[in-house]
């Protein structure tokens, strides 16, 4: 973990403080001095940073990015090293991802979450249409930005279409993978629709539609059952309403040809049919701020009231035995007469 203010790059980028971790790399917020900007530096880890094999799947992520340029996906800049480091630059989204911002609001309403929908299928079928599979979607690769905007990240083990190599082993979330992705099968388009209707059955039911409690599952361990319910069970029934049931099961299909022809498809089917309009971007945004502001302060106490001035001698009076005031009084009188009273010179 780099301390704050570690200097990267001769001087161009400050470390402020860590954003984050996962598997490979680790996030932080530094400034870029050359801009005057926020940015946000993904470092692959020092372990890691060494390792061929490793430096390509990070160098890939960075290709990937570059060929995206859309307001619903996170913009990237340049992947860079700094010694043992290596490291990609990236905007900085001020706000949560959509995970955090579950736990805080645990079902959203239907309108919110297909205004998520539309950002989501819009940055994927774009990203499709670039030939480009993100193969890794799920809520803590959603981030929420402050400003209303909703932008899909991490394309760390995203693939493009007609490449012939890829991360050895099974890549992804495997609570939001599709049934093609969990065999190591080719993957389509379709294989991130169904990862969309996962986030999106989640959003408005408060839990996935596969969590490894199906009758007859073999599974040893909930995530073997989770796999094998992805592979081989429908979700329950009576868990959605049919208006968004029906659209969701489809792209939910085991067969990935039997999904929508696009995300967007799907999303539309789903306001077509639940006959809810999605949250507009000006409530979105009035909706996500308060997350973000601090919560007001107390009001200020009341004025206190003047403090009385007293002079030193009765304060000091204040202490002494009442006989001993007595005296000192009498002394003062008889010093304040001779005072009056003295022959003139």
């Amino acid at each position: 973990m780099l301390p704050p203010h570690t200097i990267l790059f001769g001087g161009r980028y400050v470390i402020q403080t860590q954003l984050g971790a996962g598997i490979m790399a680790e996030v932080y917020l530094a400034t870029d001095t050359v801009k005057q900007v926020d940015v946000a530096l993904k470092l692959l880890r020092p372990d890691l940073a060494l390792d061929p094999t490793f430096e390509e799947y990070f160098r890939r992520e960075a290709r990937v990015m570059q060929q995206l340029q859309h307001p619903n996906i996170v913009r990237f800049y340049e992947p860079m090293r700094d010694g043992e480091l290596l490291f990609l630059v990236l905007d900085y989204i001020d706000g949560p991802n959509l995970q955090k911002y579950l736990f805080s609001n645990k079902l959203l309403p239907i309108a919110d979450a297909l205004h998520i929908a539309q950002a989501l299928a819009t940055a994927l079928d774009y990203a499709h249409a670039s030939g480009v599979f993100h193969r890794d979607l799920k809520p803590s690769n959603v981030l929420l930005a402050f400003n209303g905007a909703i932008l899909l990240s991490d394309f760390g083990v995203a693939r493009v279409a007609g490449a012939t190599t890829t991360t050895t082993g099974m890549v992804g979330s495997p609570a939001y993978m599709a049934p093609e992705q969990i065999r190591g099968a080719t993957l389509t388009r379709a294989a991130d629709q169904y990862s969309l209707a996962v986030l999106l059955w989640e959003l408005i039911a408060s839990r996935r539609p596969f969590v490894g409690a199906s009758a007859g599952l073999t599974g040893a361990t909930l995530g073997e059952r989770v796999l094998e319910e992805h592979l081989s069970h429908p979700p329950q029934t009576g868990v959605l309403p049919d208006d968004l049931d029906a659209p969701l099961r489809k792209a939910l299909s085991k067969n990935a040809s039997d999904r929508f022809p696009s995300c967007t498809a799907l999303v539309q089917q789903l306001v077509a049919g639940s006959n809810t309009a999605p949250t507009t971007p000006q409530e979105w945004q009035r909706k996500i701020l308060p997350t973000h502001l601090p919560p007001p302060l107390p009001p200020p106490p009341p004025p206190s009231p003047p403090a009385t001035w007293i002079p030193p001698l009765l304060t000091a009076l204040r202490w002494l035995p009442v006989g001993a005031i007595g005296t000192v009084a009498i002394l003062l009188a008889i010093t304040r007469l001779n005072g009056m009273y003295q022959p003139a010179t």
